[in-house]
C-alpha cells in the first residue's frame, strides 16, 4: 500500500526546519541544491523526497520538527 505524499505539509515542515534562514542558506547548510529545496517549498515536486534528502533536512533543522 503506497501512502500519498502531502506536498503542503512537507513544505510547512521545511519552513519550520529553516528557522528564519533563507532558502539559499538552508540549502547550503544541508548540502543540497537550492532549486531542489525551492521546488519542495513551492509544492512543485511531484515525487516524495528520498530518505537521504530527508536526513539532510532533519540533520540541519533548527526548528522543532
Amino acid at each position: 500500500m503506497q501512502k500519498h505524499f502531502n506536498k503542503r505539509i512537507f513544505a510547512l515542515l521545511i519552513e519550520k526546519a529553516k528557522s528564519g534562514r533563507t532558502t539559499q542558506q538552508f540549502a547550503k547548510d544541508c548540502g543540497i541544491s537550492y532549486v531542489q529545496l525551492h521546488k519542495l517549498e513551492n509544492c512543485a515536486q511531484q515525487n516524495p523526497p528520498g530518505l537521504k534528502l530527508i536526513e539532510k533536512l532533519a540533520e540541519n533543522s533548527l526548528g522543532t520538527v
